[in-house]
């Protein structure tokens, strides 16, 4: 379980340090550009879009009709705001539930319509991996458009005990 909950928060430390590099550059971030969002403002929104879609139905069992998208989102700001609110929200329900949940069905209805269910743990790695395949996308944007920014990498942002070889 505790790994688990690494992972998501490097996920989310990850997508707030994008955000952030991202405001090095926010006269840009709408200037369109030959990648899946067309933006910077797109491929943030995206990430966040589908982070909100899948925190909510594995908290709250909420199947959203529509991806939250650029509309969503008024500003960086806004977007860093509405992530941490879904980061304190996913982590919360990290800590109170046991690790056997993890192995628990989530039911959902597919953004075509379709109802699906996945075992909690592999919606949540697909949450994170998801998020980092963009995020390496996003990267390659900033870099392009001007700005600095250093990818965080998992092991640099492990909270758990010291590991001595």
């Amino acid at each position: 379980m505790h790994a688990m909950r690494e992972l998501m928060c490097h996920h989310y430390a990850s997508t707030m340090d994008c955000i952030e590099a991202a405001g090095q550059v926010e006269h840009l971030i709408h200037t369109p550009l030959e990648c899946p969002y067309n933006s910077v403002f797109g491929t943030l929104a995206h990430i966040v879009g589908v982070d909100r879609l899948w925190s909510l139905r594995c908290r709250e069992g909420i199947s959203l009709e529509h991806l939250p998208g650029e509309a969503f989102f008024s500003s960086l700001i806004n977007m860093k705001e509405i992530l941490a609110r879904q980061e304190e929200a996913m982590l919360a329900y990290l800590l109170v539930i046991a690790p056997k949940d993890l192995q628990r069905t989530i039911g959902y209805v597919d953004l075509a319509g379709r109802q699906q269910e996945r075992p909690l743990d592999v919606i949540l790695l697909h949450m994170a991996q998801h998020a980092a395949h963009h995020r390496g996308e996003l990267t390659t944007l900033l870099r392009l458009l001007g700005a600095t920014h250093a990818p965080r990498h998992l092991l640099s942002s492990y909270t758990g005990p010291s590991q001595q070889t």
